[in-house]
């Protein structure tokens, strides 16, 4: 590691080092099991009384992505997979253009061939630590309340969705 984080006594974790000297050892297995399963997770913090972003759907096969309305999805949402490993597999639409399209961060238009395409992705598995098949997630998108309790850090995210830990 470059002397530049030692001057700071600082250290930089890679994801592998975090995972094993901290949540391995500091958790049961149940306690990740629940960690990695966000609609598990949504769930229990509803119960508890904390918010979350909605849910505004879940696809959890092929039968039920052949019937699922795309035009009943709000103008922002986070497309994601149940379980992902570093974030893969997560798609944020953050609005519409003038042309009514959906859009990402960096104005890219988002057609939903594309997000059919994704979700058959992650229902194949290509996002999952072991290739398992995921539900997906169609959620409200969490950046907004980050604006109000990080701005200085909302300032610098240009795209993708910030983790908070």
């Amino acid at each position: 590691m470059p002397s530049l984080f030692n001057r700071f006594g600082a250290e930089v974790l890679s994801l592998n080092a975090r995972a094993l000297d901290y949540t391995t050892r500091a958790n049961v297995q149940l306690s990740i099991r629940l960690a990695n399963d966000k609609l598990e997770t949504k769930r229990l913090l509803q119960k508890a009384g904390l918010n979350v972003p909605r849910l505004f759907a879940t696809i959890r096969n092929r039968a039920e992505l052949k019937r699922f309305r795309w035009t009943k999805l709000p103008s922002s949402f986070v497309l994601k997979p149940n379980s992902s490993s570093g974030g893969g597999g997560i798609m944020v639409i953050f609005g519409r253009n003038k042309k009514g399209n959906w859009v990402r961060a960096d104005k890219t238009e988002v057609f939903i061939p594309q997000l059919k395409d994704q979700v058959l992705d992650i229902l194949d598995g290509n996002f999952s630590r072991s290739n398992d098949s995921s539900t997906i997630s169609a959620s409200a998108s969490s950046r907004s309340p980050y604006k109000s309790y990080f701005p200085d850090v909302m300032r610098s995210v240009r795209s993708g969705a910030m983790q908070v830990r």
